[in-house]
Parts: structure tokens; C-alpha cells; sequence
């Protein structure tokens, strides 16, 4: 039997740290079979620079559909934010 948290953790966000690597694109791969509405985007600053996370990020070969949710989507409904 399902419990609630159980059911709750099936459909948490998952929060991975990737670095800018060619290994990357081979881990932002597996993930998306996830689903790109339980990952979002985020940098470890002060320990990378924000602009090189982003450039990186924009670079990745995945869809602008999954991009869009990566970076902005998954964090709106996550928060609940009413933007």
C-alpha cells in the first residue's frame, strides 16, 4: 500500500548538481527521462559564476519546450508564485 509521502516523493522535484562537463550532457540525458517538470535550474554561486552556468545551460541540447520548464516553469508551480 501507497502511503501519501510516498506518493509526494514520486512526484518531488529532484535536485542534481551538474558540472559544466561533456559528462553533462550525458546526465542532463538520464534526467530528462525523469521529466524536464521535476528539475530546475540553479547555480552554486558564490562557488560558479552565474553568467558561465547560464551559458552553459543555454548551450545544452535539449528541447526550448524542456529548457523553458528547466529554468522557469517547474520553479513557478513548485513556489505556487503568481507570475
Amino acid at each position: 500500500m501507497e502511503t501519501n509521502a510516498a506518493k509526494s516523493l514520486v512526484n518531488a522535484p529532484v535536485v542534481l548538481r551538474l558540472l559544466p562537463t561533456a559528462a553533462a550532457q550525458l546526465e542532463i540525458g538520464a534526467m530528462m527521462q525523469m521529466g524536464a517538470d521535476r528539475i530546475m535550474f540553479a547555480t552554486d554561486y558564490p562557488f560558479e559564476e552565474i553568467p558561465d552556468a547560464c551559458i552553459w545551460f543555454d548551450n545544452l541540447q535539449i528541447s526550448e519546450p524542456d529548457k523553458k520548464k528547466i529554468a522557469r516553469d517547474t520553479a513557478i508551480d513548485l513556489f505556487k508564485l503568481d507570475l
